[in-house]
């Protein structure tokens, strides 16, 4: 009992030591957390628990004094440089080439009483490798036109004066395309620059190669450019989630600076958001390219606050527009990170070439995309033995059918029957000899998902030697007379023109998805002979349901097209015999007449039926006196 009360007693002296040590520490232990959190050391458990046990409590106060008063001096000695490097670095640019160049943007709308303004403060920039790019967009106010004259012999400035108005995503859109540098920046034509703009932008660009996007601060003026306050984005940039940031609040910084290589990799301005084009700009960059934001710390924007204003009297449309934006950016996010559940049925007509089949449907099964497909190849009786082989391992492939059909339906026949089979929610028709990547199926269904009215979107596609074969098609009406042309075709797939985003007067079937649902009300027309089917099915989706056809960019497909093939085989041969047949174009040209009323004005087929340079008449006689099949 006595050495169990002397143990007790023992154990409360020490308890009580402990607890007059820690008091006496305590002050010592809170000035290091604030200096270990001043400096965000990033201290391992291991070693903080030897300093904690066997080094803090012989530490001095005065030990801590002289740190900070240390680091005070290390952060102004660091600033001095910092300042010096900048000096110099200004002065050096003086005196050799600067690798950055510039396309200044200026959006012109009205406002003609700020446009000077802002075109002298362009003028002024202290940093020289720059051009001027004007688009203006229509305006009402003649004053606009008298001022931009006065530049027009200016040798850094190219003016453009639209005979429409478009908007400012599409004046936007006109001076990323004309633009023959890759940086752009963009201002509006009420708010001016100053003198230290492109200089500041030019200095971090070059001390940050990997921002892609950069806006700064600004500072706010009233219409007679009084001061009226700072706007500061530092706190918001900042911000390690850049996606989640934007969605909790729109943020416009106004001075924007942007590569073309962005506009390449998620498209150019959204023509559908004007004066809230920035914040689906913004998110896009965000969700695509979230370390291509940069952000300068500096105020080189000064923009103003008036009355007419546009972001001011369009209040309203403007709220709506970012409800939009924000519920578009929270559908990418949702179909990119697993989290969408519809079905993509991916049908592909086969005949003969049927290693060129094998590559697509491997290529399509290697994309680990996340999206939840079947694929459904249709076989046009192909008679080539090792095509029917491959045919035959590939039906093996999970999630892979194969119909190997005792006709040939050809193409309209093909994809109306096989569509039949399909159960997704999203029907993809597929050429055997096209090659998709991990995101083209995604970008599509995105694409489509922008508008109740969209029910058909095609790929941007593309040769193998990066030459753009189409990116959606256009028609052209003339007494009688129809056209039908393909949007981009023969551009590079560097062009940033490539990038927008264009509702078609029909889409092409080669790389093209439409919702299933339409299938119920409309389908493919046999009459047609691998030749106009596609025209056909787009003008009975936007004459008798009403609704429309668009293209997208940033779903991106190559097309290994015959010509480009170095060996030709006995399928090849087979298929380019029976695909360019004369008598299918020929017949196909004379039933699109009869069922539409519309001569296709193409030479390829008026060759074909011998009436080059023949009259309208002579044609016109042709196709009703032909018979329809």
């Amino acid at each position: 009992m006595k050495n169990r009360y002397k143990l007790k007693k023992q154990i409360e002296l020490e308890i009580a030591n402990r607890r007059k040590i820690e008091m006496k520490l305590s002050k010592v232990e809170v000035e290091l957390h604030k200096m270990r959190a001043s400096l965000r050391w990033k201290i391992g458990n291991y070693p903080y628990k030897i300093y904690k046990t066997k080094i803090k409590m012989y530490l001095p106060r005065h030990f801590f004094l002289a740190i900070n008063i240390l680091i005070a001096v290390l952060k102004k000695i660091a600033f001095v440089i910092k300042e010096s490097v900048y000096s110099f670095h200004r002065l050096y640019k003086k005196h050799i080439p600067q690798k950055l160049y510039f396309t200044i943007g200026i959006a012109s709308y009205n406002h003609s009483e700020y446009l000077e303004q802002c075109i002298q403060s362009c003028l002024a920039q202290d940093y020289k490798y720059f051009d001027i790019v004007i688009v203006d967009d229509y305006s009402s106010d003649p004053k606009n036109k008298e001022i931009l004259k006065k530049y027009e012999t200016n040798s850094r400035i190219k003016i453009i004066l639209k005979d429409n108005n478009e908007g400012i995503s599409a004046s936007l859109n006109d001076q990323v395309i004309h633009s023959k540098v890759n940086w752009i920046a963009f201002i509006d034509c009420d708010d001016y620059l100053p003198k230290n703009a492109l200089s500041s932008m030019a200095l971090y660009i070059e001390m940050h190669p990997e921002k892609k996007l950069v806006v700064s601060n600004r500072i706010e003026i009233d219409e007679s450019a009084k001061f009226l306050q700072k706007v500061n984005f530092q706190k918001r940039f900042h911000e390690k989630d850049i996606f989640k940031m934007l969605l909790d609040g729109m943020v416009s910084s106004h001075l924007k600076v942007i590569h073309k290589d962005v506009f390449r990799k998620i498209g150019l301005f959204d023509q559908r958001f004007g004066g809230t084009h920035d914040y689906d700009m913004f998110l896009r960059v965000a969700f695509y390219m979230p370390k291509a934001f940069g952000f300068i710390n500096k105020y080189l924007y000064y923009h103003r606050i008036h009355s007419n204003q546009n972001t001011l009297i369009e209040s309203n449309k403007h709220n709506q527009n970012i409800s939009k934006i924000k519920k578009e950016a929270l559908f990418r996010k949702k179909v990119y990170h697993e989290d969408f559940s519809k079905k993509v049925s991916i049908i592909i007509l086969s005949f003969e070439r049927g290693e060129r089949t094998k590559k697509t449907v491997n290529k399509i099964l290697k994309n680990k995309d996340g999206i939840n497909k079947e694929i459904i190849i249709w076989d046009n009786f192909s008679q080539d033995s090792k095509t029917i082989s491959i045919l035959k391992e590939l039906e093996k492939k999970d999630g892979v059918q194969v119909v190997f059909n005792k006709k040939n339906l050809h193409c309209s026949g093909g994809r109306l029957e096989a569509s039949k089979l399909a159960i997704g929610d999203y029907i993809l028709f597929l050429d055997n000899d096209v090659e998709i990547f991990s995101k083209t199926i995604k970008e599509l269904i995105i694409r489509l998902n922008e508008s109740p009215k969209y029910v058909g979107v095609c790929c941007k596609v593309i040769f193998p030697d990066d030459t753009i074969q189409y990116n959606g098609g256009m028609m052209r009406k003339k007494e009688g007379l129809v056209t039908f042309e393909l949007i981009d075709s023969g551009r590079k797939r560097s062009d940033v023109i490539v990038e927008k985003k264009v509702e078609c007067d029909w889409i092409p079937g080669g790389a093209t998805m439409f919702k299933r649902e339409i299938f119920k009300h409309i389908e493919h027309d046999i009459k047609y002979i691998n030749a106009y089917e596609d025209n056909d099915f787009s003008m009975l989706i936007t004459n008798k349901l009403n609704k429309k056809v668009v293209n997208c960019p940033t779903a991106e497909v190559i097309h290994h097209h015959i010509n480009y093939e170095s060996i030709k085989d006995k399928g090849t041969r087979k298929y380019t015999l029976t695909r360019y047949n004369k008598y299918a174009f020929v017949t196909s040209w004379v039933h699109f007449y009869k069922k539409w009323g519309l001569i296709i004005d193409d030479l390829f087929v008026l060759d074909l039926a011998q009436l080059k340079g023949a009259s309208e008449k002579d044609i016109k006689n042709f196709l009703n006196n032909a018979s329809d099949i």
